[in-house]
């Protein structure tokens, strides 16, 4: 009878004993799981803080382009306004005549100096052929 009862107490010891050890394991793998979701998070989050930073310079490109695109027009519209030519007669005279026909402009009006000239802007180029505000583009 005290073998028997001494047999069960192992017995009950080793169930102890691997019971214990399938719960270490659970744990275990809970924390790894809970790991590989935390390195799935950071990777989720180097993939967003890469992705703003190409919408960044994106945004950076598409800036820089706009000025230079801006400032190239903005020069060539001041060109216009600089122009020796200043009066309205002038302006919508040459507007509706080229240059290259002299018999036709008056004297008094130099030429202008518009004509032909290309404005800088990205798409599409497009060749000035008149006065900002005269009605002829």
């Amino acid at each position: 009878m005290w073998e028997n009862s001494r047999e069960r107490e192992r017995e009950r010891e080793r169930e102890r004993k691997r019971e214990r050890e399938r719960e270490r394991e659970e744990r275990g793998e809970r924390e790894r799981e809970r790991e590989r979701e935390r390195e799935r998070e950071r990777e989720r989050e180097r993939e967003i803080e890469i992705e703003i930073e190409r919408e960044r310079e994106r945004e950076r490109e598409i800036r820089e382009i706009s000025n230079i695109s801006n400032s190239h027009y903005i020069d060539t519209q001041q060109d216009l306004f600089d122009s020796p030519a200043k009066s309205n007669t002038c302006f919508s005279q040459q507007s509706t005549q080229p240059p290259s026909d002299p018999s036709s402009s008056d004297s008094s009006c130099p030429p202008s100096p518009v004509f032909g000239k290309r404005l800088r802007l990205l798409q599409p180029q497009i060749v000035m052929t008149g006065f900002p505000g005269s009605g002829s583009i």
